[in-house]
């Protein structure tokens, strides 16, 4: 998983009057962003979302007491970002952090939902002077940043994507900077617009705090860009040294050791609290998926290890977010089971097939264990589905030939097998099933290196070049011509 460092996005300020460059400037293009009142809210949130989102606010005030001067659970701006916090604009719920804020160029950082983690918002405590002081930071600063960064999250997409393509090389330091300041341009006009619908209508809206709202950002982003002239400043602090961060490093840093196997040692990681509604979310997809299939449920019962130990995953404490069960069989080529992120505000989710050829090629229920088995596997393998993608992305930049791309897929599906037998030695086993089953599916002698298990498959025809080998040669090879051409 890479440091959550590189991907937390800073907050910036509005150059006061007195820093804005000379007239005489002019931009090359006129391109205004289209933002308008009242901001888009394009996911449906529950009852159960707003109350998480009411929790997140009530917490933020706490924790920063200056921003309850003027505002209130009464006040469209709180009722304003309770949605937000509750996944009307992302998609995802939003966590506030009270952490303070990594960035040495702002007030105010966010990060984006990524590799399974939870996106958060925090804010600096104090504010700083243009000298670089620190300083009492005002009731319209605190909420102004808040709603900034609420804003500057429905770029998440966008920022991933940049810093994914900045990894593999696909963009330069200019082109990285350029696109990333496009983004926050567009959530500082949203925030403008706030400024003028929510904030005015507090009962705390001083004359004088239209620049830390962005109240006068300019109509394009030509004009706005260009009064950034110091170097030592915004946008190349911190984005060139962010640039820098994510392309020298990790180039390294991701190509594994021939000889390195990763440590997996028993019990596997809690990543992550989950609540009551969380658990009883879990329990619901195990109750479901067992309806579904039921050769699932022989001696299983929600006092069974394994019942208690996919509920919690599917509560989300190792991925981050909720796992829902899918009842649909999975494409035959997935060999039984497979998984999908997260997309357009639904939550991540497995599949497991019921089915599987018999001898004579016919269908035949699986078993017991083997459900099992598939279901763990895929909830693991969720954990590593970023970096999955990622091998993706660095084939099709060409980065990777056919046998590196195979390669770096099998070392993760040899990491989601070691992790699986373990679920099977201290979970599995101890069901009354495990008994009764044939659990050669769940790994139990799975060699203790990666090169050792490799070295097994031999046959060309069969796994990984018949899946990955598949893959490259049908989706990333044809794509990559057609991109350098």
């Amino acid at each position: 998983m890479l440091p959550a460092l590189l991907l937390v996005v800073s907050g910036f300020r509005l150059p006061r009057a007195q820093e804005v460059p000379a007239a005489g400037k002019t931009a090359r293009t006129t391109s205004a962003v289209a933002v308008t009142w009242p901001l888009p809210e394009p996911y449906k949130i529950s009852q159960s979302d707003m109350d998480f989102g009411e929790k997140q606010v009530k917490q933020m005030v706490r924790d920063r007491p200056a921003m309850a001067n003027g505002v209130d659970r009464k006040s469209a701006l709180w009722t304003w970002c309770v949605r937000h916090f509750a996944g009307s604009s992302l998609g995802q719920r939003i966590y506030w952090h009270d952490e303070d804020v990594t960035s040495t160029v702002g007030d105010a950082e966010h990060e984006p939902p990524y590799a399974g983690e939870n996106g958060y918002i925090r804010i600096r405590k104090t504010h700083t002077n243009d000298d670089g002081s620190a300083g009492v930071a005002s009731t319209a600063e605190l909420w102004s940043d808040a709603v900034f960064e609420l804003n500057n999250m429905d770029n998440d997409a966008e920022f991933v994507r940049l810093f994914e393509e900045a990894r593999a090389n696909k963009l330069t330091k200019q082109a990285y900077m350029e696109q990333t300041t496009r983004l926050e341009y567009r959530a500082a006009r949203k925030t403008g617009l706030a400024y003028r619908h929510l904030w005015k209508r507090t009962k705390t809206s001083p004359a004088n705090e239209g620049d830390d709202w962005f109240a006068d950002v300019p109509a394009t982003y030509e004009a706005w860009i260009a009064e950034y002239t110091d170097h030592k400043k915004y946008p190349w602090n911190p984005y060139e040294k962010d640039y820098d961060d994510i392309t020298a490093p990790y180039q390294t840093a991701l190509a594994v050791a021939p000889d390195k196997t990763p440590e997996v040692a028993w019990p596997l990681p809690v990543l992550y609290k989950v609540t009551a509604d969380d658990l009883a979310f879990g329990d619901k997809q195990v109750e479901s998926m067992l309806h579904d299939r039921p050769q699932m449920a022989r001696n299983i019962d929600r006092q069974s290890p394994i019942w208690q130990w996919c509920a919690r995953q599917f509560a989300g404490e190792a991925y981050g977010q909720r796992i829902d069960w899918n009842r649909e069989n999975p494409a035959a080529a997935n060999n039984g089971g497979s998984s999908g992120g997260p997309e357009n505000g639904t939550h991540a989710y497995i599949q497991v097939d019921g089915m599987q050829p018999g001898a004579d090629g016919k269908p035949v229920p699986r078993s017991c264990s083997a459900l099992w088995c598939l279901a763990v596997y895929h909830l693991i393998g969720l954990i590593n589905r970023t970096e999955f993608d990622l091998t993706y992305y660095q084939a099709l930049a060409g980065k990777l030939s056919r046998d590196q791309y195979i390669e770096k897929n099998t070392r993760l599906d040899y990491l989601n097998i070691r992790k699986t037998a373990l679920v099977y030695e201290h979970v599995w086993q101890n069901s009354r099933q495990a008994k009764l089953d044939d659990n050669s599916d769940w790994y139990p002698n799975t060699p203790a290196t990666y090169q050792a298990w490799i070295a097994q498959y031999t046959d060309r025809n069969s796994y990984p070049w018949n899946y990955y080998g598949k893959n490259y040669d049908e989706l990333i090879a044809p794509q990559a011509k057609k991109d350098n051409k």
